[in-house]
């Protein structure tokens, strides 16, 4: 005897066939029909297989008369159905027999033909069948509510995701302690309007509510975040402790962003952690909360119920403010403040001899980061107190070059602002003296002094006037050491990105500003970067007129060969004078 078993998902060709062992039993009788009568009088001793292809000497006797229940595989049930001896599953008439049997039962579609009266009453009724959508996105389209709770649904993941990944890195609130610094201290030429509406967002969490003023608040914000003792913040450096080790071990804490409260609500509703009741009673008390500072009046106004059609109107009038919130872009935030505080870092060892240890970690965080950051507002504060009563403000050396390092970033970390100046330059044939043409060699230069590292080396054959962009492995996030991909999409993109840099900031001479405008004609030394450098810079939108890159001559590489090897020996001689 044999058993099969069905489900609402399959069909039968794709039944699978079960033995197991066949005991006599009236109650196990599946199917009684004309077809199957004959077999069931006339069928053979059983003999015991079950699913497994096991003899029936190894199962026990309590098993050998009970049929096999139904059974349930993850969230999909089964129902077994006895084929009686002698009869071949593969017969069509056993086959329709077996299909109109499961038909009536719910488990198979009703394939056969529609009775014409049926149809004729149909037509008078008016019904029509129901068809699947041709549209993919017919769902969308037609149900704006659904379409909507999961748009706001992704915001909510959205937020979350980036705000772990930087509490993760803790790269961005160092950074906002930095950027708030040095507006205080002296100010910056370029704003960051995305670190000015973090600290909006989130000004409890990292300034207490109340922004630092002073060198001295700088220090012990920093250091309070951080979690250090009152004996390592101390003002008279005397009494300070100095354990590095205590601060490096502190550099994983420090402040932990959070979502908003409102999304958490939300997020509560969307995992089923709570019910749509309580958390639309939250999102009441939260909405309508009027704050520490509120009068009276709000207050009783507050504890009063509203009805449901105002707290809708509450809800669409707020709506927009919190996905506003929802979609700040934390992860590229998070990205940019890395790579910002590993260039002040890797700026301040080559200009001050500074080095800051590192620890390897598996992951891209760099929990030292934040010592570098704790240490340059340190300093800054030491000197601020050696320097009381003195007239002006005075930053520290490595405060300095977080500010110059800062400000160069911001000139650049907005391809589209970037592309759009770079494309607005004019783009004359010569140069300012009217003798020169405006002609320009680009090409790419490995630098081996530590850390080594690629520069864009920019010569003009003419006048022999040479600039420098890089290195392009901090520039582009990687460490230092690291090899070169001349074929990498992002690669080519930082490359691209400097260039355009290079000719919108002016190319100084000693100091003073030396604008060029656009290139008129420039060339490089290896024809497959020429290729590649066009083909990136052609798809982020640069001018047309400019997508023409040759390989130079050998006359003007020799010149150019000549300008890298005077410039490599005068770095050489300043890391020996070290």
């Amino acid at each position: 005897m044999s058993w099969i078993l069905d489900t609402p998902a399959n069909v039968f060709p794709k039944f699978k066939e079960y033995y197991i062992a066949t005991h006599p039993s009236d109650a196990l009788q599946a199917f009684q029909s004309p077809g199957l009568s004959n077999a069931l009088r006339h069928r053979n001793p059983p003999q015991l297989v079950d699913a497994t292809g096991r003899s029936s000497s190894e199962k026990s006797q309590a098993s050998k008369a009970m049929p096999p229940k139904n059974p349930k595989l993850s969230s999909l049930s089964m129902k077994c159905h006895r084929i009686p001896e002698g009869v071949d599953p593969k017969d069509p008439e056993f086959q329709n027999i077996m299909r109109k049997q499961l038909a009536e039962e719910g488990v198979l579609a009703d394939d056969t033909p529609i009775d014409p009266k049926h149809e004729e009453n149909a037509k008078k009724m008016n019904l029509k069948s129901i068809q699947a959508p041709k549209d993919p996105n017919y769902l969308w389209t037609t149900n704006p509510i659904y379409c909507g709770i999961v748009s706001f649904r992704m915001l909510t993941d959205f937020e979350a995701a980036g705000i772990s990944l930087s509490n993760w890195h803790n790269s961005i609130w160092p950074t906002a302690h930095l950027y708030n610094a040095l507006q205080q201290l002296c100010g910056i030429s370029r704003s960051w309007p995305e670190m000015d509406k973090l600290i909006d967002l989130h000004m409890a969490a990292l300034f207490a509510d109340h922004i630092p003023l002073s060198a001295h608040e700088f220090f012990v914000r920093f250091a309070l975040a951080l979690g250090l003792p009152m004996s390592s913040i101390t003002r008279n450096t005397s009494h300070r402790s100095n354990n590095a080790s205590q601060r490096f071990r502190q550099g994983a804490n420090g402040i932990k962003l959070k979502t908003t409260e409102v999304s958490s609500v939300f997020r509560q509703y969307f995992e089923k952690k709570s019910s749509l009741e309580v958390c639309l009673l939250k999102l009441d008390k939260l909405m309508r909360d009027p704050g520490p500072r509120a009068s009276k009046k709000e207050k009783d106004a507050w504890k009063r119920p509203i009805t449901n059609l105002q707290f809708l109107a509450m809800l669409e009038a707020n709506l927009p403010r919190i996905t506003r919130r929802l979609r700040f872009d934390y992860i590229t935030l998070t990205k940019q403040c890395v790579n910002l505080l590993k260039k002040i870092r890797q700026m301040i060892m080559l200009h001050h001899g500074v080095v800051y240890p590192r620890i390897p970690t598996e992951d891209s965080a760099d929990q030292t980061l934040t010592w570098v950051v704790m240490c340059i507002l340190e300093e800054n504060n030491d000197l601020t107190s050696n320097q009381m009563g003195t007239q002006g403000l005075t930053i520290s050396p490595q405060l300095s070059v977080a500010k110059d390092e800062i400000e160069k970033f911001l000139g650049t970390y907005r391809p589209q602002d970037l592309i759009s100046n770079f494309n607005s330059l004019p783009r004359p044939a010569m140069t300012l003296s009217g003798r020169v043409p405006n002609h320009w060699n680009i090409s790419i230069r490995h630098v081996a002094i530590s850390p080594p590292g690629d520069l864009v080396f920019f010569v003009q054959p003419d006048t022999h006037y040479v600039h420098t962009e890089g290195p392009i492995q901090t520039v582009e996030g990687q460490i230092p050491g690291h090899v070169l991909n001349p074929k990498s999409l992002v690669t080519l993109q930082t490359i691209a990105r400097l260039i355009m840099k290079a000719f919108v900031e002016g190319m100084g001479v000693n100091g003073s500003d030396a604008t060029f405008g656009a290139p008129w004609t420039w060339t490089t030394n290896d024809s497959n970067f020429a290729r590649r450098i066009i083909k990136v810079m052609t798809d982020m939108g640069v001018r047309q007129d400019l997508m023409g890159m040759a390989v130079a001559d050998e006359e003007e590489l020799k010149v150019c060969d000549e300008a890298w090897e005077d410039l490599k020996a005068g770095m050489m001689g300043m890391m020996e004078g070290m």
